[in-house]
């Protein structure tokens, strides 16, 4: 305790709960993940002497990771937690609106935690006020992306994200193709389960059933997308009790100290530096990791993905801990009586993002991913939900590409028999599926082109109905398309692809 009248900062001096710095920790693992490759770019690039393409965005993620890793070093300090918010928000903004689904979730809860800890009058009530930001913030998730599964689209076992899923999981791992009854049930099995997570969340008993199902869909989840999985384990902590992680922790403080004391008796005859135990802890999941990559079944996953797996396997066991601590009983800690009114704002807006699809615009941010949702023209393939006209429908932004000399561009013109992705786009494909892109998409692309030293290139395209072939050229002398436009992907005039159903974002 401080002096008598010397003023101390309670969120500085109070102890974090254990579910906390799991939070963090995971949370920055994500961050890591998700921008792996950029730290690499940066290295080479120095190393080679050569130019960074983009070098905005890279040194901007890549000072991201650096700052998870500064974070994951000591994920108690509230202070290296918003220097990570603050970093994630600025990267997130400065990208859209090309940016994945989750991390629109992820801005959502930056903003919200930086406001809740610049208002919060102590760590108690700050950390109260996130777990409840971030409860909330899933719940709204999961309702939408359940919402708008209703369609015709995902209940076609041909055309079916769930399906398409289930047969692009077998195929990376050596799998045969699963039969249609195998389809049909990976259909409603996405449905069950994803349209009884906001139920489940809803209760304390129930909550921790949602928990448990939530660690089997994104273990299955993160085959394809490692850092989704890993942001909404993350999450998961803040759901349970605060000190619930204490003897998991404590085992591992035990099983540090032995390993230790271990490494000190075996080689005690050499002067080993401090903290050689952390290096033999990490030397021991890289054994691992290079041991996952042995096995046939899991030789066609990439890196993040191998990753992945150890590090689903570590959080697997420290929630079903937890949830043994304390027998399934989840709380939630009410909200602070004074909540910031920035939080609550970006938790609206969070809630509005999923209705965009039905009021006349196509927004891929609007987690309808791998949804099979068409809203566009004025149609809408959903059971229920309408596809509004409203202001928002004189938009028209996007393409069909017929052929192009590029094979990125080429690629969305040709029938695929797996999930297939493309960074540059950021839209999966799925087979069967023609699919309409965003015309800033198109000149984004011939821009990386004519950095990489490829500037010649051609595409011929379809657009409201007209078909017209362009030079790389003419593509770059497109006019920008319309800021609202780019934001909200809409098409308006073009006929829908032939297979209108198909899995896409």
């Amino acid at each position: 305790m401080g002096s008598p009248g010397r003023h101390e900062d309670p969120i500085a001096t109070s102890r974090n709960p254990t579910s906390w710095t799991a939070f963090v920790a995971t949370l920055s693992v994500a961050v890591i993940i998700d921008n792996a490759p950029f730290p690499r770019t940066v290295w080479d690039a120095w190393i080679t002497g050569s130019a960074i393409r983009d070098p905005a965005e890279v040194l901007a993620r890549a000072g991201w990771v650096l700052v998870a890793v500064f974070t994951l070093l000591r994920p108690s300090s509230m202070l290296r937690y918003a220097v990570l918010c603050l970093a994630g928000t600025a990267v997130i903004i400065s990208r859209l609106p090309t940016v994945p689904n989750h991390w629109i979730l992820e801005l959502g809860v930056f903003v919200g935690s930086l406001a809740t800890l610049a208002t919060a009058r102590d760590r108690k009530q700050a950390i109260n006020g996130v777990q409840v930001l971030v409860w909330g913030s899933i719940l709204a998730v999961y309702a939408w992306t359940f919402v708008h599964k209703l369609n015709w689209g995902f209940l076609d076992p041909e055309v079916s994200c769930g399906a398409v899923f289930l047969e692009s999981l077998g195929d990376r791992l050596g799998l045969p193709p699963p039969t249609r009854t195998l389809r049909v049930s990976a259909v409603f099995a996405v449905l069950v389960c994803e349209g009884a997570m906001p139920i489940l969340l809803l209760g304390s008993r129930l909550r921790a059933v949602a928990v448990l199902l939530g660690l089997g869909l994104h273990l299955m989840f993160g085959l394809f997308v490692p850092a989704f999985s890993l942001f909404m384990w993350a999450t998961y902590f803040l759901l349970l009790p605060a000190d619930s992680l204490e003897p998991a922790f404590a085992s591992l403080a035990r099983s540090r100290a032995w390993l230790a004391r271990q490494t000190r008796q075996r080689f005690s005859s050499v002067g080993l530096p401090r903290g050689i135990n952390r290096a033999v802890i990490v030397l021991l999941l890289a054994s691992a990791i290079l041991a996952i990559k042995d096995i046939p079944t899991f030789r066609s996953l990439n890196q993040q993905e191998t990753v992945f797996l150890p590090l689903a396997a570590a959080i697997g066991a420290l929630v079903i801990s937890a949830l043994r601590a304390c027998r399934m009983h989840l709380s939630i800690a009410r909200p602070p009586l004074r909540v910031s009114a920035v939080a609550a704002l970006f938790s609206i807006l969070l809630l509005l993002n999923g209705a965009v699809p039905y009021l006349g615009a196509r927004n891929t941010l609007a987690f309808s991913m791998f949804s099979n949702l068409r809203t566009e023209n004025g149609q809408s393939n959903h059971l229920f939900l309408p596809s509004l006209e409203t202001s928002l429908s004189v938009l028209h932004d996007q393409i069909e590409v017929l052929e192009s000399s590029d094979p990125v561009l080429d690629s969305y013109a040709r029938p695929q028999n797996r999930i297939l992705w493309n960074w540059t786009a950021l839209i999966p494909r799925s087979r069967k599926a023609e699919l309409q892109l965003p015309l800033f998409m198109v000149r984004y692309r011939a821009q990386e082109l004519r950095d990489a030293g490829q500037p010649m290139f051609s595409i011929r395209l379809s657009q409201e109905g007209g078909v017209r072939a362009l030079s790389a050229r003419e593509v770059g002398s497109l006019p920008p398309v319309d800021t609202l436009a780019g934001w909200l992907h809409w098409s308006k005039g073009t006929p829908l692809p032939p297979h209108r159903d198909a899995c896409m974002w």
